[in-house]
């Protein structure tokens, strides 16, 4: 063991450091109590022989401070385990004996020191410090296996995917924004279609493998942000952390591409392809509707994309009748109309052609590179406009929202460019909080703007795919969240 001696008197610092060296233990000396805890706050010791009468910082004191540091966790004391403390006097009293116990001591001996008890004083301490150390070791892996528990808990054993325990969890944090903040959220449940005919035809190993191959093709296109759950048999739910309905549509979009382009054969239909179906149902920012009710909701429209032929996503509220607007199904059910914004053109074209014509005078697709930086700078300037209005910091918001109006005129988001124009006056925070969501509802249909006008480009096939792959960033890492 590692024994700390303190005692101002030459000659008992001898007597006890002797008998100390002599059972083989490794042993440090201090004459006042200020030295000792200077030892003690570098290194751990496993006893410490302290007396009780020094100047200064006297035994009882040393001995609260030991006992206050374990406590608290910090310092060597949490790294090396428990120290056993033995406080020597001159003054062979009951009462002193108490109030060193009291103090936080494990034992107690009477000067002059006899070698013999300070001898059985270390034995116990070897015991005791040795238990100490296993209970310390039982303590860090039982807390291993409680976190493991905990994560194998919430984990789907067949997908990896976290399971519906973990997705009440998450529903649960919503719905605590929600009361709290108003904050809305979307919520889509997807369905493998004509799943139980891939377990008749092709067993239940191949519809395993189906379901584990859709798992990871899906959670590749999920946001850091947002979450993607196995919710029983077949059915995935996908929590998004928008209160857009086009942002949380989008979003869906490229779960469903995703699976398309995975091209997995359908065990159980000839020349077929897995698909999914998906309903969304959303939670608009002020509106209380709870995640219980977005479930049933987003089930419902589920039911209306299976009828309707499966393959698709519906939305809740369902799109309008023929004639009363778009026709349900289609993308523009979900997109706001540019021309109805109020706030100008959704995009406008003629920058990109722009830049196009100029990055093929230097041989570059800069219109790409130019649409993807200011994709990532969008989804990251929202975030921080999200925060600073949540921390009240007017000025953050009115320096991003400038930086944001910019580059948005650059590229000719035009509507994007007169929101973050009117963050820059002195609004209320009710307002404020209002454009800043109607900044990042706008982002979604802009991205798919730019990356349909890149396509309209002449760009080669690597530019699109780039283009593709800027509506999917992942703004939660991007911004460090």
């Amino acid at each position: 063991m590692k024994v700390l001696v303190v005692d101002d008197d030459p000659v008992g610092l001898v007597l006890a450091t002797t008998v100390v060296e002599t059972l083989g233990h490794e042993v440090s000396t201090a004459q006042d109590g200020h030295t000792a805890w200077a030892l003690l706050e570098r290194e751990h010791f496993d006893v410490l022989v302290t007396d009780r009468e020094m100047p200064g910082l006297d035994g009882l004191a040393l001995c609260e401070r030991v006992r206050l540091r374990g406590t608290a966790g910090g310092g060597p004391a949490a790294a090396g385990g428990y120290c056993y403390v033995v406080i020597l006097t001159s003054h062979d009293s009951a009462e002193e004996a108490y109030d060193g116990i009291c103090a936080g001591a494990d034992d107690y001996l009477a000067k002059p020191l006899n070698g013999h008890d300070l001898r059985l004083r270390l034995v116990s301490a070897q015991r005791v410090t040795d238990l100490h150390r296993r209970l310390a070791r039982q303590h860090v892996e039982l807390n291993a296996i409680g976190e493991a528990q905990h994560a194998l808990a919430r984990r789907d054993p067949l997908t990896s995917l976290p399971n519906r325990l973990a997705l009440q969890e998450h529903l649960d944090r919503l719905d605590a924004n929600l009361r709290r903040y108003g904050r809305g959220f979307s919520v889509a449940v997807l369905d493998v279609d004509h799943f139980k005919s891939v377990n008749d035809v092709a067993a239940h190993a191949a519809g395993d493998e189906v379901l584990r191959r859709l798992a990871g093709a899906l959670l590749a296109e999920v946001r850091d942000t947002d979450g993607l759950y196995r919710y029983g048999g077949e059915e995935f739910v996908h929590v998004i952390e928008t209160p857009s309905p086009s942002a949380a549509r989008a979003a869906v979009e490229r779960l469903r591409a995703a699976v398309q382009a995975l091209a997995l054969p359908h065990g159980g239909r000839a020349g077929a392809c897995v698909t999914v179906s998906a309903g969304i149902a959303t939670s608009e920012d002020g509106a209380a509707v709870v995640s219980a009710v977005l479930l049933e909701r987003a089930d419902a429209a589920l039911y209306e994309a299976k009828q309707s032929g499966r393959d698709q996503a519906r939305q809740h509220p369902p799109a309008p009748a023929a004639g009363d607007g778009p026709a349900a199904g289609t993308d523009d059910t979900c997109r706001p109309d540019p021309r109805s914004t109020g706030e100008g053109p959704l995009l406008d074209g003629a920058p990109l052609e722009r830049m196009h014509a100029l990055g093929r005078q230097v041989g570059r697709n800069l219109a790409d590179e130019i649409v993807q930086t200011w994709l990532r700078q969008g989804e990251r300037a929202v975030l921080a406009m999200q925060a600073a209005v949540e921390a009240g910091d007017a000025d953050r918001v009115r320096t991003t929202a400038h930086a944001l109006k910019g580059s948005s005129a650059t590229v000719g988001a035009t509507a994007l460019a007169t929101v973050c124009a009117g963050l820059e006056e002195q609004l209320s925070w009710p307002d404020r909080a209002r454009q800043v969501r109607r900044a990042a509802e706008l982002l979604a249909p802009t991205d798919e703007a730019l990356v349909q006008h890149l396509r309209a480009l002449p760009l080669d096939g690597a530019a699109v795919a780039g283009a593709d792959r800027s509506s999917r960033l992942e703004a939660g890492a991007d911004a460090g969240r």
